[in-house]
Protein backbone atom coordinates (compact mmCIF):
# COMPACT_ATOMS: atom_id res chain seq x y z
CA UNK A 1 0.00 0.00 0.00
CA UNK A 2 2.83 2.35 0.94
CA UNK A 3 4.35 1.33 -2.61
CA UNK A 4 1.17 2.65 -4.17
CA UNK A 5 0.77 5.92 -2.16
CA UNK A 6 4.30 6.58 -3.05
CA UNK A 7 4.22 6.37 -6.76
CA UNK A 8 0.85 8.27 -6.87
CA UNK A 9 2.86 11.36 -5.10
CA UNK A 10 5.81 10.97 -7.81
CA UNK A 11 2.99 11.14 -9.99
CA UNK A 12 0.99 14.17 -9.41
CA UNK A 13 4.87 16.13 -8.77
CA UNK A 14 5.38 15.24 -12.31
CA UNK A 15 2.25 16.35 -13.86
CA UNK A 16 2.57 19.53 -11.51
CA UNK A 17 6.00 19.99 -12.70
CA UNK A 18 5.21 19.86 -16.36
CA UNK A 19 2.20 22.07 -15.94
CA UNK A 20 4.36 24.84 -14.07
CA UNK A 21 6.85 24.38 -16.88
CA UNK A 22 3.98 24.78 -19.45
CA UNK A 23 2.63 27.44 -17.77
CA UNK A 24 6.17 29.23 -17.41
CA UNK A 25 7.00 28.70 -21.29
CA UNK A 26 3.70 30.86 -22.02
CA UNK A 27 4.75 33.64 -19.89
CA UNK A 28 8.51 33.53 -21.22
CA UNK A 29 6.55 33.64 -25.05
CA UNK A 30 4.47 36.45 -24.08
CA UNK A 31 7.42 38.42 -22.82
CA UNK A 32 9.57 37.52 -25.75
CA UNK A 33 7.05 39.66 -28.23
CA UNK A 34 8.18 43.19 -27.63
CA UNK A 35 11.75 42.20 -27.94
CA UNK A 36 11.50 40.24 -30.86
CA UNK A 37 9.67 43.54 -32.36
CA UNK A 38 12.61 45.50 -31.63
CA UNK A 39 15.05 42.69 -33.33
CA UNK A 40 12.60 42.90 -36.47
CA UNK A 41 12.73 46.74 -36.56
CA UNK A 42 16.81 46.41 -35.72
CA UNK A 43 17.05 47.26 -32.63
CA UNK A 44 19.34 44.51 -32.44
CA UNK A 45 21.30 46.11 -29.18
CA UNK A 46 18.51 46.71 -27.15
CA UNK A 47 16.79 42.92 -28.34
CA UNK A 48 19.88 41.44 -27.26
CA UNK A 49 19.55 43.29 -23.84
CA UNK A 50 15.89 42.19 -23.31
CA UNK A 51 16.68 38.60 -24.63
CA UNK A 52 20.02 38.75 -21.79
CA UNK A 53 17.08 39.15 -18.98
CA UNK A 54 15.16 36.67 -19.91
CA UNK A 55 17.98 33.97 -19.83
CA UNK A 56 18.24 34.67 -16.66
CA UNK A 57 14.30 34.98 -15.11
CA UNK A 58 13.45 31.47 -17.62
CA UNK A 59 16.52 29.22 -17.68
CA UNK A 60 15.40 26.00 -17.84
CA UNK A 61 11.93 26.47 -20.19
CA UNK A 62 11.78 25.13 -23.85
CA UNK A 63 11.34 27.82 -25.19
CA UNK A 64 14.31 29.79 -24.17
CA UNK A 65 15.93 28.07 -27.00
CA UNK A 66 14.53 30.41 -28.90
CA UNK A 67 15.25 33.32 -27.44
CA UNK A 68 18.79 32.39 -27.04
CA UNK A 69 18.77 31.67 -31.03
CA UNK A 70 17.27 34.97 -31.55
CA UNK A 71 19.98 36.49 -29.80
CA UNK A 72 22.48 34.73 -31.42
CA UNK A 73 20.99 36.11 -35.03
CA UNK A 74 20.69 39.92 -33.56
CA UNK A 75 24.63 39.37 -32.70
CA UNK A 76 24.92 38.02 -36.04
CA UNK A 77 23.47 41.13 -37.66
CA UNK A 78 25.84 43.65 -35.86
CA UNK A 79 28.69 41.52 -37.23
CA UNK A 80 29.63 39.29 -34.01
CA UNK A 81 29.88 36.24 -35.45
CA UNK A 82 32.05 35.21 -32.32
CA UNK A 83 29.27 36.17 -29.51
CA UNK A 84 26.60 34.49 -31.98
CA UNK A 85 28.86 31.00 -32.19
CA UNK A 86 29.20 30.76 -28.20
CA UNK A 87 25.43 31.48 -28.05
CA UNK A 88 24.11 28.58 -31.11
CA UNK A 89 26.76 26.75 -29.26
CA UNK A 90 25.32 26.48 -25.92
CA UNK A 91 21.93 25.90 -27.28
CA UNK A 92 23.35 22.97 -29.48
CA UNK A 93 24.89 21.67 -26.28
CA UNK A 94 22.21 22.22 -23.83
CA UNK A 95 18.98 21.69 -26.29
CA UNK A 96 19.79 19.06 -28.35
CA UNK A 97 16.12 17.69 -28.25
CA UNK A 98 14.75 20.97 -28.42
CA UNK A 99 12.16 21.84 -31.74
CA UNK A 100 13.99 25.14 -32.70
CA UNK A 101 17.83 23.08 -32.41
CA UNK A 102 17.55 23.41 -36.15
CA UNK A 103 18.10 27.39 -36.00
CA UNK A 104 20.88 27.05 -34.38
CA UNK A 105 22.88 24.68 -36.07
CA UNK A 106 21.38 26.77 -39.13
CA UNK A 107 23.28 29.64 -37.60
CA UNK A 108 26.51 27.59 -36.60
CA UNK A 109 26.65 26.42 -40.69
CA UNK A 110 26.01 30.12 -41.89
CA UNK A 111 29.07 31.44 -39.51
CA UNK A 112 31.06 28.50 -40.30
CA UNK A 113 30.58 28.99 -44.24
CA UNK A 114 31.28 32.55 -43.82
CA UNK A 115 35.05 31.21 -42.43
CA UNK A 116 35.14 29.04 -45.43
CA UNK A 117 35.51 25.84 -42.48
CA UNK A 118 33.57 23.60 -45.18
CA UNK A 119 33.50 20.75 -43.29
CA UNK A 120 31.81 22.21 -40.62
CA UNK A 121 29.57 24.40 -42.79
CA UNK A 122 28.53 21.23 -44.09
CA UNK A 123 28.03 18.80 -41.42
CA UNK A 124 25.69 21.52 -39.87
CA UNK A 125 23.60 21.76 -42.76
CA UNK A 126 23.29 18.17 -43.37
CA UNK A 127 21.98 17.71 -39.35
CA UNK A 128 19.47 20.42 -40.64
CA UNK A 129 18.29 18.89 -44.08
CA UNK A 130 18.08 14.96 -42.31
CA UNK A 131 16.37 15.90 -39.34
CA UNK A 132 14.01 18.19 -40.03
CA UNK A 133 13.29 17.90 -44.18
CA UNK A 134 10.46 19.60 -44.18
CA UNK A 135 11.04 22.71 -42.46
CA UNK A 136 12.25 26.03 -44.02
CA UNK A 137 15.08 25.78 -42.36
CA UNK A 138 16.26 22.28 -44.32
CA UNK A 139 15.59 24.25 -47.69
CA UNK A 140 18.19 27.39 -46.15
CA UNK A 141 20.69 24.88 -45.17
CA UNK A 142 20.15 22.74 -48.89
CA UNK A 143 20.62 26.18 -50.71
CA UNK A 144 23.86 26.95 -48.44
CA UNK A 145 25.03 23.69 -48.93
CA UNK A 146 25.02 23.90 -53.05
CA UNK A 147 26.61 27.32 -52.77
CA UNK A 148 29.20 25.09 -50.63
CA UNK A 149 29.41 22.95 -53.29
CA UNK A 150 29.40 25.17 -56.24
CA UNK A 151 32.57 27.52 -54.98
CA UNK A 152 34.80 23.95 -54.06
CA UNK A 153 33.64 22.93 -57.74
CA UNK A 154 34.79 26.60 -58.97
CA UNK A 155 37.73 26.61 -56.77
CA UNK A 156 39.54 22.63 -57.27
CA UNK A 157 42.89 21.65 -55.60
CA UNK A 158 45.36 22.54 -58.18
CA UNK A 159 46.53 18.88 -57.01
CA UNK A 160 43.48 17.63 -58.84
CA UNK A 161 43.77 19.46 -61.79
CA UNK A 162 45.65 19.83 -64.89
CA UNK A 163 48.48 22.21 -65.13
CA UNK A 164 48.48 24.01 -68.71
CA UNK A 165 51.19 26.67 -69.56
CA UNK A 166 49.59 29.05 -72.10
CA UNK A 167 51.65 28.76 -75.70
CA UNK A 168 51.85 31.59 -78.02
CA UNK A 169 48.72 31.87 -79.83
CA UNK A 170 46.45 30.03 -77.49
CA UNK A 171 42.79 31.00 -76.66
CA UNK A 172 40.46 29.38 -74.34
CA UNK A 173 38.49 28.02 -77.12
CA UNK A 174 41.49 25.83 -78.63
CA UNK A 175 42.30 24.39 -75.21
CA UNK A 176 38.95 23.65 -74.41
CA UNK A 177 38.80 21.92 -77.58
CA UNK A 178 41.79 19.96 -76.77
CA UNK A 179 40.27 19.11 -73.03
CA UNK A 180 36.76 18.66 -74.68
CA UNK A 181 35.68 21.14 -72.13
CA UNK A 182 33.50 24.93 -72.18
CA UNK A 183 35.59 27.65 -72.21
CA UNK A 184 33.41 29.11 -69.64
CA UNK A 185 34.13 26.00 -67.24
CA UNK A 186 37.91 27.18 -67.64
CA UNK A 187 37.91 30.67 -67.19
CA UNK A 188 35.49 30.21 -63.81
CA UNK A 189 37.86 28.41 -62.17
CA UNK A 190 41.03 30.61 -63.03
CA UNK A 191 39.20 33.75 -62.55
CA UNK A 192 39.70 35.26 -65.97
CA UNK A 193 36.95 37.61 -66.42
CA UNK A 194 38.21 38.86 -69.89
CA UNK A 195 39.92 36.43 -72.02
CA UNK A 196 42.02 39.15 -73.77
CA UNK A 197 43.93 39.01 -70.35
CA UNK A 198 45.89 35.74 -70.74
CA UNK A 199 49.66 36.58 -71.33
CA UNK A 200 52.05 33.43 -72.70
CA UNK A 201 53.39 31.29 -69.64
CA UNK A 202 50.89 32.05 -67.61
CA UNK A 203 49.75 28.77 -65.68
CA UNK A 204 45.80 27.71 -65.90
CA UNK A 205 44.44 24.74 -64.17
CA UNK A 206 42.20 22.64 -66.51
CA UNK A 207 39.69 20.79 -63.83
CA UNK A 208 39.05 17.04 -64.05
CA UNK A 209 35.36 16.97 -64.15
CA UNK A 210 32.92 14.17 -64.73
CA UNK A 211 29.62 16.08 -65.25
CA UNK A 212 26.42 14.26 -65.31
CA UNK A 213 22.83 16.11 -64.85
CA UNK A 214 19.78 14.55 -63.33
CA UNK A 215 16.11 15.95 -63.52
CA UNK A 216 13.87 15.24 -60.72
CA UNK A 217 10.21 15.53 -62.64
CA UNK A 218 8.35 15.37 -59.03
CA UNK A 219 10.50 17.78 -57.82
CA UNK A 220 10.46 20.09 -60.77
CA UNK A 221 14.73 20.31 -60.10
CA UNK A 222 17.84 19.84 -62.21
CA UNK A 223 20.94 18.88 -60.37
CA UNK A 224 24.08 18.94 -61.44
CA UNK A 225 26.60 16.16 -60.46
CA UNK A 226 30.86 15.98 -60.40
CA UNK A 227 31.95 12.58 -60.23
CA UNK A 228 28.93 11.63 -58.75
CA UNK A 229 28.97 14.35 -56.01
CA UNK A 230 25.79 16.89 -55.83
CA UNK A 231 27.17 20.37 -57.24
CA UNK A 232 24.22 22.43 -57.72
CA UNK A 233 20.54 22.32 -57.78
CA UNK A 234 18.07 24.78 -59.88
CA UNK A 235 14.36 25.14 -59.95
CA UNK A 236 12.69 23.82 -63.20
CA UNK A 237 9.40 24.15 -65.23
CA UNK A 238 8.91 20.96 -67.04
CA UNK A 239 6.32 19.21 -69.38
CA UNK A 240 2.55 19.95 -69.15
CA UNK A 241 0.15 16.88 -68.49
CA UNK A 242 -0.73 16.69 -72.26
CA UNK A 243 3.02 17.28 -73.06
CA UNK A 244 5.18 15.38 -70.65
CA UNK A 245 9.13 15.87 -70.61
CA UNK A 246 10.29 12.33 -72.14
CA UNK A 247 12.00 10.49 -69.04
CA UNK A 248 15.23 8.13 -69.97
CA UNK A 249 19.10 8.88 -70.05
CA UNK A 250 20.17 11.48 -72.89
CA UNK A 251 22.99 13.50 -73.55
CA UNK A 252 23.50 16.94 -74.30
CA UNK A 253 24.09 16.94 -78.45
CA UNK A 254 23.94 20.51 -79.11
CA UNK A 255 24.40 24.08 -77.41
CA UNK A 256 23.39 27.39 -78.57
CA UNK A 257 23.59 30.91 -77.10
CA UNK A 258 20.55 33.27 -78.14
CA UNK A 259 18.39 30.40 -79.72
CA UNK A 260 15.62 30.97 -82.55
CA UNK A 261 12.58 29.13 -81.96
CA UNK A 262 10.82 27.29 -84.60
CA UNK A 263 7.29 25.93 -83.32
CA UNK A 264 3.77 25.55 -84.81
CA UNK A 265 4.96 26.89 -88.43
CA UNK A 266 6.12 30.00 -86.94
CA UNK A 267 9.24 31.50 -86.01
CA UNK A 268 10.16 33.37 -83.27
CA UNK A 269 13.35 35.32 -83.65
CA UNK A 270 16.16 35.45 -81.13
CA UNK A 271 15.39 37.45 -77.85
CA UNK A 272 12.12 38.22 -79.11
CA UNK A 273 9.24 38.71 -76.47
CA UNK A 274 7.72 35.70 -77.38
CA UNK A 275 10.64 33.58 -77.70
CA UNK A 276 10.25 31.56 -75.04
CA UNK A 277 13.44 29.49 -75.40
CA UNK A 278 15.05 32.21 -73.42
CA UNK A 279 18.93 33.33 -73.90
CA UNK A 280 20.46 29.69 -73.60
CA UNK A 281 19.41 26.40 -75.96
CA UNK A 282 20.97 22.77 -74.71
CA UNK A 283 19.43 19.97 -76.96
CA UNK A 284 19.28 16.56 -75.83
CA UNK A 285 18.99 13.36 -77.45
CA UNK A 286 15.15 13.18 -77.76
CA UNK A 287 14.48 14.74 -80.66
CA UNK A 288 12.72 18.09 -80.45
CA UNK A 289 13.71 18.24 -76.62
CA UNK A 290 16.20 20.05 -74.68
CA UNK A 291 17.30 22.38 -71.67
CA UNK A 292 16.51 26.01 -72.06
CA UNK A 293 16.05 29.07 -70.54
CA UNK A 294 12.34 31.62 -70.39
CA UNK A 295 10.92 33.99 -71.42
CA UNK A 296 8.41 34.66 -68.21
CA UNK A 297 10.56 33.69 -65.35
CA UNK A 298 7.34 33.10 -63.42
CA UNK A 299 6.06 30.32 -64.95
CA UNK A 300 9.30 28.14 -63.29
CA UNK A 301 8.31 25.41 -60.95
CA UNK A 302 5.45 24.78 -62.69
CA UNK A 303 4.51 22.14 -65.68
CA UNK A 304 4.08 23.98 -67.98
CA UNK A 305 5.97 23.57 -70.98
CA UNK A 306 6.05 21.22 -74.33
CA UNK A 307 8.03 18.86 -72.63
CA UNK A 308 11.15 20.79 -72.25
CA UNK A 309 13.14 21.58 -69.19
CA UNK A 310 13.23 25.51 -68.60
CA UNK A 311 15.00 27.50 -66.42
CA UNK A 312 15.57 30.69 -65.45
CA UNK A 313 17.87 32.46 -67.44
CA UNK A 314 20.71 32.98 -65.22
CA UNK A 315 20.69 29.60 -63.93
CA UNK A 316 20.47 28.25 -67.92
CA UNK A 317 23.58 30.55 -68.89
CA UNK A 318 25.64 29.37 -65.99
CA UNK A 319 24.89 25.93 -66.50
CA UNK A 320 25.79 25.98 -70.32
CA UNK A 321 29.24 27.61 -69.81
CA UNK A 322 29.76 24.55 -67.52
CA UNK A 323 28.49 21.26 -68.98
CA UNK A 324 29.91 20.53 -72.45
CA UNK A 325 28.12 18.82 -75.08
CA UNK A 326 27.77 14.76 -74.63
CA UNK A 327 27.39 15.44 -71.17
CA UNK A 328 24.44 12.67 -69.88
CA UNK A 329 21.12 13.43 -68.75
CA UNK A 330 19.22 11.62 -66.68
CA UNK A 331 14.91 12.83 -66.79
CA UNK A 332 13.33 10.59 -64.06
CA UNK A 333 9.73 11.22 -62.18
Amino acid sequence: MRYRTDFFKVFILILLCSSGCGKADERLQKKFVPYWDKYQKGAYEEAISGFSKLEKSYPKTPFIAKVKVTKANAYKKLNNPQEAEKVYLEVAKNFPDNKYIDEAWLGLGEIYKEQKKWDDAANYFNRVINTFPDKNSAKNAEKSLDEINFYLFLHPDSSKGIKYTIRRGDNLQNIAKKYNMPPGLIAKVNGVQDVRNLSVDQDIIIPKVKLKIKVDLSDRALILFNNDKRVKKYLIAIGADNSRTPTGKFVITEKMVNPRWDFGGKVYQPLAPDNRLGTRWMAISARGYGIHGTNDPAVIGQNITNGCVRLYNQDVEELFDIVPEGTEVEIAE
